[in-house]
């Protein structure tokens, strides 16, 4: 049993709701959009956007759907004291009040990969998401 009392996304949940939110039926797209939303308040995600982003084997689509989430909170996500968030616990009794915990969004141990993602992606042949990986990150 994880005791983690955080819900953190595997890569194979937020690839689904990427590809989801690319969609061209509009009911599909709109669910994944908020799922993908609700995705990003969660810890790891941004680290899990930028692997789908750096994946060449993916639809390019989903690459430059991912790396421009990636790009849309990166700044806020990024510095210390505006990456922590509100998040459900999920094992009773193992937070304060209310069964929430304020966590951190960007995991200290993901930041250098992070880092070193963003440097493999400026070869990158497409140009929204080389675009995208040429933005510096808050504390470059």
């Amino acid at each position: 049993m994880n005791n983690d009392p955080v819900q953190h996304a595997s890569i194979q949940e937020v690839y689904a709701a990427v590809a989801g939110a690319a969609s061209q039926n509009p009911k599909e797209m709109s669910a994944s959009a908020a799922r993908l939303k609700d995705l990003i308040d969660q810890p790891g995600t941004l680290d899990l956007l930028q692997q789908i982003a750096a994946q060449r084997t993916a639809p390019l689509h989903i690459r430059q759907l991912s790396i421009i989430q990636v790009k849309n909170v990166v700044s806020t996500l990024w510095r210390s004291r505006r990456s922590v968030g509100l998040v459900r616990c999920l094992l009773p009794g193992t937070c304060p009040k209310l069964g929430f915990l304020h966590v951190r969004l960007v995991l200290d141990d993901q930041r250098p990969a992070i880092r070193n993602r963003c440097l493999t992606l400026l070869e990158e042949e497409d140009d929204v998401v080389r675009y995208v990986a040429l933005l510096p990150l808050p504390d470059w």
